[in-house]
């Protein structure tokens, strides 16, 4: 009779220990949330692709020997990816509309066979690889409440290498002349700054803003870069 009796008090108590226990042990650790003022937590990885414009420069050497502007209105793609939010790699491809101090024209035949005297255009590539390192963001507004989002910025440096191909053609012509524009391929380095609406495990939208400055060698001077873009994580 002891014995069922201690068996059953034993049995009462861990019952009530589970009982008490349990409710504490279900609820789920409360994720950290970006809070205004401080960095955000840091993200393993997510991934961007923007369009952008800027400004353009070639070195006075490169615009003597192939006859064009020293600068010029620019156009680019990018694509990127953060790892934990402190390193970057990328890559861009763009162009910049130069002012053509050397263009030609030549005799064309279209195809109902009507003569024309066209006039060259001049076409620059850039295509560009980038690595860099950057800050976490440090959020400047965030509902804690809601959990839907936040404000953050995040400043950054870029090191890369561009190569450039370029020539003045004839358009809609196969069989015209081609001359090509002789721009030397550099490396640079672009320090620059983003700001941007981060959504929760979802898309995003920044602003950035970035100079691009190109080591002794290469064709291009400089670039100042201003782009917008959307990240998904």
């Amino acid at each position: 009779m002891r014995g069922t009796t201690f068996i059953c008090s034993g049995l009462s108590a861990l019952f009530a220990v589970s009982t008490c226990a349990s409710p504490a042990a279900a609820q789920p650790a409360e994720s950290p949330y970006p809070r205004a003022g401080a960095f955000s937590p840091l993200d393993p990885f997510h991934a961007g692709f923007g369009i952008g414009s800027g400004i353009g420069w070639v070195t006075e050497e490169t615009a003597r020997e192939n006859l064009v502007g020293n600068w010029g209105p620019t156009i680019h793609l990018d694509i990127d990816a953060d790892l934990f939010d402190l390193f970057t790699l990328g890559g861009s491809l763009g162009t910049t509309f130069l002012p053509d101090n050397g263009s030609f024209r030549q005799w064309v035949i279209d195809t109902e066979g009507i003569v024309s005297n066209a006039e060259s255009s001049l076409n620059l590539t850039i295509a560009s690889l980038f690595v860099g390192l950057r800050t976490p963001d440090f959020c400047l507004a965030a509902d804690q409440q809601a959990r839907e989002g936040w404000l953050a910025s995040y400043g950054f440096v870029h090191f890369g290498r561009s190569w450039f191909g370029g020539a003045r053609t004839i358009d809609n012509c196969s069989d015209c002349d081609v001359r090509k524009l002789e721009f030397a391929n550099g490396s640079f380095v672009e320090p620059g700054a983003s700001i941007g609406i981060k959504a929760n495990d979802g898309f995003g939208m920044s602003l950035s803003t970035s100079y691009r400055r190109y080591l002794s060698g290469a064709a291009a001077l400089a670039e100042w870069r201003i782009g917008y873009t959307i990240t998904y994580w």
